[in-house]
């Protein structure tokens, strides 16, 4: 089935179809096997929309086989008919009877019957893929929030530390999607991470960085964060110093990095396992190498 997961509202487990056994399984059942494509598909000439599921009672007899004891039943015919009409009177879903002479019904016709459009009610509204990313944004925000409250729980006598929390009110997520382009929720995840393992401050400023060098991959931002942890770059200030510290050590053995100048190989060069003679051309970080970036932009 196309989606692989579907969304499901707690607030159903309050709800009065939590409590019918048949209801609340036929209604998961419908929910769970929906076509998810906007486009819908065609099963045996039948054209399912998105949020339908064509079925036949029959089959939807043998779905809904429960075991007591060491006996496997079904739910009679008119106990599901009464369910489907439950689910319907509570506005969860509709029907649509299909016939095999390719007339269509709500519960009335003739003719032989092919099987049951279901219909799940403001499907699109629920699954769509907008819903999902606006749940994994506000998850993966969620997320940062609780980890920057438990580290500044953490470092609550550190009075160096606990004063750093930013000013400007930008959320690396945001920031990212903004500037970098939308993330998947892989990304998402790893963007949290970076914040636990660092502060949403230094996160920011990496990707700041980046994003001056025209390196707009979370790879390259990455790198710069590793740079920083290996040399106990703990606050902005820190990172700051470090590279212009940095920049005035290359300046000095290698008489000076300008633009348009040679590049030289540094042993704290970060690359990926792309790397080619010294270096990675995606993902490669040199600490130091911002000649042309103004160092007291990064807040």
């Amino acid at each position: 089935m196309e989606g692989n997961f579907f969304l499901v509202y707690r607030k159903i487990f309050h709800h009065e179809i939590f409590r019918d056994q048949l209801g609340f399984r036929l209604f998961m059942l419908i929910l769970g096997n929906a076509v998810f494509s906007k486009e819908g598909v065609e099963i045996d000439g039948v054209v399912v929309k998105r949020g339908q599921w064509f079925r036949s009672y029959r089959k939807l007899q043998e779905d809904l086989a429960y075991r007591e004891g060491r006996t496997i039943k079904k739910p009679g015919l008119a106990t599901l008919k009464r369910a489907v009409k439950r689910l319907e009177d509570l506005d969860m879903i509709k029907t649509t009877i299909i016939y095999e002479n390719g007339g269509t019904g709500s519960g009335t016709g003739s003719g032989t019957v092919r099987g049951t459009l279901f219909e799940v009610v403001n499907y699109a509204k629920y699954q769509s893929f907008s819903g999902h990313e606006n749940l994994l944004r506000n998850a993966s925000r969620n997320a940062m929030r609780n980890a920057r409250r438990n580290k500044n729980n953490n470092v609550l006598n550190n009075n160096e530390l606990n004063n750093k929390a930013t000013t400007t009110g930008e959320d690396p997520v945001t920031f990212y999607e903004s500037n970098f382009g939308m993330l998947s929720p892989f990304q998402m995840e790893q963007i949290v991470m970076m914040c636990e393992e660092n502060s949403d401050e230094l996160v920011l400023a990496a990707m700041k960085l980046a994003l001056k060098k025209n390196k707009k991959h979370l790879s390259y931002v990455e790198g710069i964060l590793k740079i920083w942890r290996e040399n106990n770059v703990k606050t902005v200030d820190d990172a700051r110093a470090y590279e212009l510290e940095y920049r005035n050590r290359l300046q000095v053995v290698h008489g000076g990095v300008k633009n348009g100048s040679k590049v030289y190989k540094h042993s704290r060069g970060y690359g990926s396992s792309t790397e080619k003679n010294g270096r990675d051309s995606v993902s490669f970080y040199e600490p130091g190498k911002w000649d042309d970036v103004d160092l007291d932009d990064i807040e």
